[in-house]
């Protein structure tokens, strides 16, 4: 079995900046970074949110050998020479002495992506707000989001989406999947659970994703097809400060802490 490995170069306004992936099967580099890249979709990448537009140099290497394997090597060559190497990044090795198959894995990609296209204009073209579908937005507490989605259900006659709930269409990629999905509910509740620990004070910060779902939906507050938003807030956990004009609410414990809060909110949708 051969590694790949990816280098990405940004363009930034005061200097570019290098991101390096080890050690990939080619399935996950193409589905979680080449199809998104080919399509000019924002991808995830090292924890990072890569706008595909700033990408000045992509490349893309495979190997036999892990990336220890070339550090080693490395680290052992030069402990022979006598040298105390310190400014040789081990994780750029195999992208320097890999075989390079950018070409040949973009040129790929972009024959099978092509004849899927119009399928998947067609299917987006078809998506219509449904007045029933929720959204909901959540990180590692899945106690809070099977109670909400409960809560929704069987309260409040409404369907729950959750986007690894859902089964992928066509040539859906993360982000298009999401956006797919988004499109067809009139309301996404966003949960922000203390998941990720602030070690500088006592407070806790929601996962990367909720955030980054957030600013999503706080966009589509700016089109003509706007959506609403509800953002529930558990217990002592970080909020981003420019959410004005957006419900918010606060519990503790339970969600079913803020159920009277919920019902109201509904009730002047359904009734606007």
């Amino acid at each position: 079995m051969g590694y790949c490995h990816c280098l990405l170069i940004l363009s930034d306004q005061k200097r570019d900046k290098k991101y390096i992936l080890n050690d990939l099967t080619q399935d996950g580099l193409i589905e979680n970074i080449i199809k998104p890249y080919v399509s000019n979709e924002q991808f995830m990448f090292d924890g990072y949110i890569i706008n595909p537009k700033l990408i000045k140099r992509l490349k893309i290497t495979e190997t036999e050998h892990s990336v220890v394997y070339f550090a080693n090597q490395h680290d052992a060559e030069m402990s022979r020479a006598g040298i105390a190497d310190f400014a040789t990044n081990r994780r750029e090795l195999p992208i320097d002495q890999g075989e390079d198959i950018t070409l040949d894995i973009l040129k790929r990609v972009k024959e099978n992506l092509i004849p899927l296209q119009n399928t998947q204009k067609s299917i987006d073209e078809n998506i219509d707000v449904d007045n029933k579908k929720v959204f909901i937005v959540h990180g590692h507490d899945m106690g809070t989001l099977h109670e909400l989605g409960r809560l929704l259900k069987d309260e409040f006659n409404l369907m729950p989406v959750v986007l690894s709930e859902q089964p992928s269409v066509g040539l859906d990629t993360i982000i298009s999947k999401f956006e797919r999905l988004a499109s067809s509910c009139f309301c996404a509740i966003i949960l922000l659970t203390p998941d990720d620990k602030v070690e500088k004070d006592d407070t806790s910060r929601a996962r990367q994703n909720v955030i980054f779902e957030l600013g999503y939906f706080l966009g589509m507050l700016r089109t003509p097809n706007k959506r609403k938003i509800i953002i529930l807030k558990k217990g002592n956990v970080e909020i981003p400060s420019d959410i004005s004009g957006v419900l918010y609410c606060q519990f503790q414990n339970n969600v079913t802490e803020v159920f009277y809060q919920l019902k109201k909110q509904f009730e002047i949708w359904n009734n606007t």
